[in-house]
């Protein structure tokens, strides 16, 4: 219900010391995203929230959920010296666990939480099963409230606030700076890509020079299992993959490996990212696609699932199926080609493509 993409969920602290079938059942089930990455929707209503509030002169507030400073690298109750109120819109589990967190120190009556104020907005009543469960203690707290939508919240902002609605929040992204002479090394055996970047690399006047990571190291790591269906949960296993890597060859053949090129580890960054939709492969080559995908030359087309899509969708966007067109058809295309494949199968078990077509 909180999560973008359904099977997108995070791997709980009660469920990492299961045994190793039961825990492979629930990664295939629920995927491995360790962290949240930002919904869609929290972008969306953050922008609104955000463009509603500046229009009426209100700068002092922060949106839980929309800062990756908070949600990966400093704890969520640092946010309180950032603003003096505090929304939480339509968002997921982590936006919803800094206003826990918030609820929870503020019923414990710490002093510098007090004179802070924060908001639920229940927006078309996304949070009304929350609601039913802890409406009672907002209500008791004080300085918790509900809202309905977000000229309401800016409503409760200037009733609260008064006149230091006015002051501006205080930024928190902590920035890495990249030091010219430093190497980015792109983990992608995807052409297009590695190119990109290079060229990305070349209009920045600093020097920061981008390379093949296999170009520079032997070792290559696993190739990640990909079970999230989110480019965040993805990102983080390829990650791990390439953590596995180093702890079982140790880092001093890396470092040595550099050193030919002039380079130390501290000069060296890894980048890895994910940005396709996989696909099964074989739903591709049914009669569902007959005449579409030879109409396009996709010269990537075997390098990475973003490409492969971007091709598909344009080969398929003229050719109506089952009476619908563009990336309707190729909807109805995967879910006729995978009721194909899977025929007879329980519908548990059938490959789910929602969480796809919603991407």
């Amino acid at each position: 219900f909180l999560m973008e993409p359904p099977k997108s969920y995070m791997l709980l602290n009660d469920e990492i010391g299961l045994p190793d079938d039961e825990l492979e059942a629930i990664k295939k089930l629920k995927g491995v995203t360790r962290r949240e990455p930002i919904p869609k929707t929290l972008t969306t209503e953050s922008k609104r929230q955000r463009a509603l509030l500046e229009k009426r002169d209100i700068e002092n507030f922060v949106i839980f959920g929309e800062d990756p400073a908070f949600n990966y690298r400093l704890p969520a109750e640092k946010q309180m010296d950032h603003a003096d109120s505090f929304i939480l819109t339509q968002a997921g589990l982590t936006g919803l666990y800094h206003f826990v967190q918030c609820l929870r120190r503020s019923y414990e009556r710490e002093t510098h939480i007090q004179d802070k104020h924060f908001i639920l907005q229940n927006t078309e009543q996304f949070w009304t099963p929350f609601l039913k469960q802890f409406k009672p203690l907002i209500d008791w707290l004080g300085n918790a409230h509900v809202s309905s939508t977000r000229h309401d919240t800016a409503e409760l902002i200037e009733q609260t606030l008064g006149s230091s609605k006015n002051n501006p929040a205080q930024t928190s992204e902590i920035e890495y700076p990249i030091e010219p002479g430093h190497q980015i090394l792109a983990l992608t055996t995807n052409l297009k890509k590695r190119n990109n970047l290079r060229r990305a690399a070349q209009l920045r006047p600093d020097g920061v020079i981008v390379r093949d990571y296999y170009a520079v190291f032997r070792e290559r790591p696993e190739q990640a299992e990909e079970f999230s269906y989110s480019y965040a949960g993805n990102v983080i296993e390829k990650f791990e993959a390439m953590y596995e890597l180093v702890q079982r060859q140790g880092t001093q053949s890396f470092r040595d490996q550099l050193e030919k090129f002039g380079r130390t580890a501290s000069q060296t960054s890894i980048f890895i990212e994910d940005q396709g939709i996989e696909i099964d492969a074989e739903l591709l080559n049914g009669p569902e696609f007959d005449n579409c995908i030879e109409e396009r030359r996709n010269d990537y087309r075997d390098l990475a699932p973003g490409p492969e899509l971007k091709g598909l969708i344009s080969s398929v966007a003229s050719r109506p199926f089952n009476g619908k067109t563009g990336d309707q058809a190729l909807i109805e295309r995967l879910f006729e080609a995978r009721d194909r494949l899977h025929a007879g199968q329980d519908d548990v078990d059938m490959p789910d493509i929602y969480a796809r077509q919603k991407s």
